[in-house]
C-alpha cells in the first residue's frame, strides 16, 4: 500500500504540473492506470524496470482482492444446498466460470460502459449496506457484551472502550447517514457515464433501461440478506425484538437474552 501510494501520487502530481490540467482531467478509472501512469513511467530511468514493477503491483493487488472475494463466496456456498454437497474445487470452478463470463462482457468494444454500470450501482451502496447489517448483527443481535467476552476469551483482555463505542454508536450512525445521503444524491443527480464521441469525452445520463439493470444489480446483493433472515427467523422473534427495544429505550435489562454466551472451554497445556 505504501509503494502504491508513493507511485500513484508522485506520478499524478508530476502529470498535473507538467500538463497544467486539473487533477480530475489527468485521468480516472482504467485510463489512470494504463494511460496516465504508463506515460509517467516512460519518464523514469530505467523505464522498463519501473513499468514491470508497477504492473506487477497492480496484478498482486487484483489477485489479493480476488482471493478475498472468492473465499467469501465459497464459504457461503458450502453452507447452503445444493452446493454443500459438491466438492470445494467444484464450487470454485462454478464461481470462477461465472465470474469469467461476466468479466468477458467488460472487455468487449462497449465493455467500458458495463464497467461504469457496475461501478455506479454495484460497488457503492451495497457494500455500505452490507457493512451496516454486519455491525448491527454482531453488536445489536449477538450482543456487544457477548462479542467482547469472545475477544477476551481469545486474547485475554476486553477490546478498548474506543472500539466498543465505535461499534455500538459511531460506525452505525456514520454508515446509515452515508447510505441515506448517497440515495438522496442519486435521486437529485442521476448517475452518468462517460461516452466517447468523435474522440472526445462526453458525460451522458444512463438511459432508463440501464438504470433498471443497475437497480437489479444493487438489489440482488442487498435484498437477499433481510429475505433470508425473515425466512429463517426464530419462532419467538417478536418477543426478542420487544425485549431489545425495551432494553434500548427504558434501560431495563431484558428478561430474555438476545444471545446466550457459553464460555469457551479452557485448554490445559501439558
Amino acid at each position: 500500500s505504501i509503494y502504491a501510494a508513493i507511485s500513484v501520487f508522485s506520478i499524478l502530481g508530476h502529470q498535473v504540473k507538467r500538463t497544467g490540467l486539473d487533477l480530475s482531467e489527468v485521468g480516472s478509472g482504467p485510463g489512470l492506470a494504463f494511460i496516465a501512469f504508463g506515460e509517467g513511467l516512460t519518464l523514469l530511468a530505467p523505464n522498463t524496470l519501473w513499468a514491470i514493477l508497477f504492473f506487477l503491483m497492480l496484478l498482486s493487488l487484483g489477485v489479493g482482492s480476488m482471493f478475498g472475494g472468492l473465499e467469501g463466496i465459497l464459504t457461503s456456498m458450502e453452507e447452503i444446498r445444493p452446493f454443500c454437497n459438491f466438492k470445494r474445487h467444484t464450487n470454485m470452478a462454478l464461481v470462477s466460470l461465472t465470474s469469467c463470463l461476466i468479466g468477458l462482457s467488460m472487455v468487449t468494444q462497449g465493455g467500458q460502459y458495463v464497467v461504469e454500470l457496475f461501478d455506479s450501482f454495484a460497488a457503492t451502496l451495497p457494500l455500505l449496506f452490507i457493512a451496516f447489517l454486519e455491525i448491527i448483527t454482531v453488536v445489536h443481535v449477538y450482543g456487544l457484551k457477548n462479542f467482547s467476552q469472545d475477544i477476551k476469551a481469545i486474547t485475554g483482555r476486553y477490546p478498548p472502550l474506543y472500539f466498543r463505542m465505535s461499534w455500538n454508536y459511531t460506525s452505525p450512525t456514520i454508515m446509515i447517514l452515508i447510505v441515506i445521503g448517497s440515495i438522496v444524491f442519486e435521486i437529485i443527480k442521476p448517475p452518468t457515464y462517460t461516452a466517447y464521441v468523435n474522440y472526445s469525452e462526453v458525460s451522458k445520463s444512463f438511459p432508463v433501461w440501464a438504470i433498471l439493470v443497475g437497480t437489479v444489480l444493487l438489489l440482488v446483493s442487498v435484498v437477499l440478506i433481510p429475505a433470508v433472515a425473515l425466512i429463517h427467523r426464530p419462532p419467538d422473534w417478536r418477543q426478542r425484538v420487544k425485549d431489545y427495544v425495551n432494553t434500548c429505550t427504558c434501560g431495563r435489562s431484558s428478561s430474555y437474552q438476545l444471545a446466550s454466551y457459553a464460555p469457551l472451554p479452557t485448554v490445559e497445556t501439558v
